[in-house]
């Protein structure tokens, strides 16, 4: 995988646990104290943006950790034991 795609993947989970995260703060506190007219200028989205990457790194670590016995056991029961695979996600072996 590239870097490019990896970046947005990262990015795009913290997305989805960022609203999530959002929407219990405002279920909890209400909407009255958030400053929208300010939130929603560029110089405050890029450190937004960097959180968000950061959340969806931590999630995505989280995830791996919490399926990785079910991972591993998936992998057990389907494949040869023996034998040592690789996910090949249309990458060609040929130059």
């Amino acid at each position: 995988m590239n870097t490019t795609n990896l970046f947005v993947e990262l990015v795009i989970i913290g997305i989805g646990a960022g609203v999530w995260l959002l929407l219990t703060l405002l279920c909890v506190f209400g909407y009255s104290w958030i400053p929208l007219e300010k939130i929603m200028t560029l110089p405050a989205l890029i450190p937004t943006l960097a959180l968000l990457y950061v959340l969806g790194i931590v999630v995505d670590r989280m995830a791996d950790f919490a399926f990785q016995c079910w991972d591993k056991n998936l992998r057990q029961k389907h494949f040869n034991k023996s034998a040592d695979y690789q996910l090949d996600f249309g990458h060609s072996g040929g130059a």
